[in-house]
């Protein structure tokens, strides 16, 4: 699907918010231009690292009409520059002055990969009508260990060898060719870039990462904000436990596409689910 493709609410429209490119569906010139939001809920999309905008072109070609929506091409991604840093504080700083500048006000935030991170903390510090994690597990204490083992690979000469390892595990060949497409940027990789989405991962202890994320969550719970959480493979009762026991409310659905990209192979049903959360939430 290209940037002139035809959604329900229009044409698919390049643009530009306070730094962050981005394809947008449902706005009128008003809004571009900052105003707040006529029409129903707003969406913002959000890819993961080494990706761009473009995989979620066809979940925008679905969108419900009268609902404005954007994906965002993060920073350093697409056509978006790059920040100094690409913590998560500084990340989800620059996805709200997005926000606010595509005037969408409390819009329902749908990450993908580690982008359901920053869609989850964005939640925590600003209005947000429901999150969407998209194939994001939050629980670290299986994964944060085995990225700071593999940290040394990363830094060094052998990341390409160790990157590639990670992105096997992501199953893009299992995509459709026209689908496989939406994801191609992300077989050119920078070290560098990764680096510095990853470092807090790869630099901060086991420990003070779940306290972070308990902490994060407890924010989410104390504002009631709704949780769906979608995995492409089955997830054990632990992790199951592990989620629900901090957002009791969450809706945890799993579609075992055997890949990463459960919202492009299905893309249909995907956005099934997201009209579905639209009609349950107060119309602003």
């Amino acid at each position: 699907m290209t940037n002139d493709a035809i959604g329900t609410d229009g044409p698919i429209v390049p643009g530009q918010w306070a730094g962050l490119a981005g394809d947008s569906v449902g706005f009128s010139e008003i809004r571009k231009q900052g105003q707040k939001q006529e029409q129903g809920r707003g969406l913002v999309f959000l890819h993961g690292v080494t990706f761009d905008r473009a995989m979620w072109r066809p979940v925008l070609g679905m969108v419900p009409a009268g609902h404005p929506a954007v994906a965002f091409d993060l920073p350093g991604h697409g056509a978006s520059p790059a920040l100094p840093d690409h913590g998560v504080d500084c990340m989800v700083e620059a996805i709200h002055d997005a926000v606010v500048a595509a005037g969408l006000d409390a819009p329902v935030m749908v990450g993908h990969s580690i982008a359901a991170k920053f869609a989850t903390d964005y939640a925590a510090r600003y209005s947000t009508a429901a999150v969407v994690n998209v194939d994001q597990p939050l629980q670290l204490d299986r994964f944060a260990p085995f990225a700071q083992q593999l940290a040394p690979r990363l830094r060094g000469p052998d990341f390409q060898e160790a990157w590639a390892m990670l992105q096997a595990s992501m199953h893009a060949e299992k995509l459709a060719p026209e689908e496989r497409e939406l994801v191609r940027v992300g077989d050119s990789v920078s070290q560098g870039l990764v680096l510095s989405y990853w470092a807090e991962l790869l630099d901060t202890a086991v420990p003070d990462l779940l306290n972070r994320t308990d902490t994060l969550l407890q924010k989410v719970r104390a504002k009631g904000v709704p949780y769906l959480a979608l995995f492409s493979d089955p997830i054990d009762e632990s992790a199951r436990t592990w989620l629900t026991d901090r957002l009791p409310a969450a809706e945890i659905l799993v579609r075992p596409t055997g890949h990463h990209f459960p919202h492009i192979a299905e893309a249909d049903r995907f956005t099934a689910l997201l009209t579905g959360l639209l009609a349950g939430l107060p119309i602003p």
